[in-house]
């Protein structure tokens, strides 16, 4: 790559280390706030608040997919010095989503207490505090929805530090807020209230950012443009279709396995997805900054620079990628007997076949983030709609014949060929050859992860006992092996250390 677009390549994995460092930094909270919640709570209210949690995350879907559209639009804009054009996308999909909030919250604000009442077998005071709980979460919604346009408008800026920062503030706000709000006896109400508080206080903060981004950027009406929302839209509900099929990936499976097996094995399916889903979210977040930054090179016409920002990208997938994948696989069962005891072979078998599916699956999504950034979204949208239905039709043939098992090989069949579809699309698009596509493997690097990765298995099939605090003792050691060996061997380039190095912190200013 030419040194003119070295500090996009620079820009976009700062992005991503901060994407991934605010993951990190999140990911154990949870775990610590979960147990003292319950006991604040208790169950019922508990599965209360989960079930609003549900109802508020699947709200997102409400955007049509025109978050991640106006990331594309608005780096092209910036790339291409389109100030005006920028005003006017941001103009049009924040009052898009005013009105779209404002009516859904509308209905959910009046329908509020037929939804409480819908909750079986509880006091009348509880109905109560659920309806009210549920009228604040749809205030939230409509918050979150409308002044999410500039969180996205600042991810296509290419600040995703900023947008990172603000998430995290948000969220160590959110599970240190409980903490306090349970304490002083807010109940449920005072949770929700809490959580309206920072949609406002976040949206609030990446508008002003926002807004010192793009000095003259001003929020008003007449700069809405239905001819642009029309053609947004034709793009965004390819998204929006892609986001809705996957999200019911995982799903139909389990509805599969409750519907021939019984609900017992969704425990297990369940189980053996959970670590899987926590790797995916990593390398997600991790990679989620090429989408902004090709759109930004696209614009600019810079074809050869997207190339490779692909090679880039696939190397590190394999780099870090594979052997971290690979460890699930080897630890399954003795990760999940340490961690919950004896009784989840089959869930073990879930983890190991399905991180092998996955992993073909991150292999796919940096192609898969590139041909949406390229305006190619319904590519993805076909091989997403092929992968449902594979595992739909797979998952019904099989389970008669191998039951748990045939559940599990459908979904992983049909993992691998909807991958397989966005790699042959993304071929087509960048016209690379499938012997172009598999000479940008590091070879010797996965060989590496291999020998590293044998060499841990004969150690625990020689352990008597194995616990968490060991596993967690020789990962690091398999890590440290691996890393070594890279550096013996000669994998570790110069341009990685070219990278590595201008990622050193430096005065930014906004």
């Amino acid at each position: 790559m030419s040194e003119a677009t070295s500090p996009q390549v620079t820009r976009m994995v700062r992005n991503s280390l901060f994407s991934v460092l605010r993951f990190l930094v999140l990911l154990p909270l949870p775990l610590l706030v979960v147990p003292f919640m319950l006991g604040k709570l208790g169950d019922e209210r508990f599965g209360v608040w989960a079930i609003v949690a549900l109802f508020t995350s699947y709200t997102q879907l409400a955007d049509f997919g025109m978050g991640l559209a106006l990331t594309k639009y608005v780096a092209e804009f910036a790339a291409q010095k389109q100030w005006q054009r920028l005003d006017m996308a941001l103009n049009t999909v924040f009052f898009f989503y005013l009105v779209v909030g404002l009516s859904l919250a509308t209905l959910v604000l009046l329908g509020r207490h037929f939804l409480a009442g819908l909750v079986p077998q509880i006091s009348p005071a509880l109905t109560q505090e659920i309806a009210t709980v549920i009228g604040i979460a749809a205030l939230t919604f409509a918050v979150n929805l409308t002044l999410g346009a500039f969180n996205s408008t600042l991810q296509g800026l290419q600040r995703m530090d900023l947008t990172n920062l603000t998430a995290l503030a948000n969220g160590i706000g959110l599970y240190l807020g409980i903490v306090v709000v349970l304490a002083l006896g807010g109940g449920l109400v005072g949770m929700a209230v809490l959580s309206l508080v920072l949609a406002v206080a976040s949206g609030a903060f990446n508008g002003v950012m926002t807004q010192r981004l793009a000095p003259g950027l001003r929020l008003r009406w007449r700069t809405f443009d239905a001819g642009y929302l029309r053609s947004v839209l034709s793009y965004s509900l390819n998204i929006q279709g892609g986001a809705l099929t996957e999200l019911l990936f995982d799903p139909l499976s389990k509805l599969v396995i409750t519907r021939f097996l019984g609900v017992a094995l969704v425990t297990q399916y369940e189980v053996g997805q959970r670590i899987i889903t926590q790797l995916r979210g990593l390398f997600a977040v991790a990679f989620l900054p090429l989408f902004p930054g090709v759109s930004h090179l696209h614009a600019e016409r810079e074809q050869q620079a997207v190339q490779m920002i692909y090679q880039r990208s696939s190397r590190y997938v394999y780099l870090l990628g594979w052997p971290a994948y690979l460890l699930l696989i080897i630890t399954a069962p003795w990760l999940l007997t340490a961690w919950l005891g004896q009784g989840y072979a089959q869930a073990a078998f879930v983890m190991r076949l399905m991180t092998c599916g996955w992993f073909v699956s991150l292999v796919a999504f940096p192609p898969y983030m590139i041909l949406q950034a390229l305006g190619q979204a319904h590519l993805c949208l076909r091989a997403h709609v092929v992968q449902g239905l594979t595992n739909l039709v797979l998952a019904l043939l099989l389970v008669g014949p191998f039951g748990f098992v045939g559940i599990t090989v459908a979904a992983f069949v049909a993992l691998v060929i909807g991958s397989s579809l966005v790699l042959v699309a993304f071929a087509q698009t960048l016209q690379l050859s499938g012997a172009a596509l598999a000479r940008l493997v590091p070879w010797r690097a996965v060989g590496l992860a291999l020998g590293s990765g044998a060499g841990l298995f004969l150690v625990l099939t020689r352990l008597p006992q194995v616990t968490l605090l060991t596993l967690a003792a020789l990962a690091a050691a398999y890590a440290a092996v691996y890393a070594g060996l890279l550096l013996a061997q000669g994998v570790v380039s110069q341009s990685d250390r070219r990278l590595i190095r201008s990622l050193w912190p430096a005065r930014r200013g906004l």
